[in-house]
């Protein structure tokens, strides 16, 4: 399966957040591919918190501890 698929929708001094874009049945989700989106992106967040916007049009966070996932949380 490939990477998953995904724009930046909002890249603003606290938050970024992402959108999954698919298709699902030839990348990965976000969900699936948060730990390697981390990675790609941990140097560029600092302490900016980072969301996504699911297939469903879900946000959500990801979790981010010393440059690493560290779990999801529903936004508020």
């Amino acid at each position: 399966m490939n990477p998953a698929k995904y724009k930046t929708i909002l890249d603003h001094p606290a938050l970024v957040i992402l959108e999954d874009l698919g298709p699902h049945d030839q990348h990965m989700t976000i969900t699936n591919d948060a730990d390697q989106i981390v990675l790609l992106l941990a140097s560029q967040l600092g302490r900016r918190k980072l969301y996504y916007l699911d297939s469903d049009k879900v946000l959500t966070q990801i979790l981010v501890k010393d440059g690493k996932m560290a779990g999801f949380r529903l936004a508020d």
